[in-house]
């Protein structure tokens, strides 16, 4: 169950010429930064650079 509620979450970039125009980030729920946190998983596991 916990892996089909992080099942739809993506992120995209945005590339233009080879660059990195736009970064959009992933939107969590309420329910998946509550299960995040249970788990000991920082939010940040979903942002760019790690």
């Amino acid at each position: 169950q916990i892996l089909k509620l992080f099942s739809l979450v993506e992120r995209h970039t945005l590339i233009e010429n080879g660059n990195d125009v736009h970064l959009f980030e992933p939107e969590l729920t309420d329910l998946q930064k509550q299960v995040l946190g249970l788990l000991g998983i920082p939010e940040t596991a979903y942002r760019r650079g790690l």
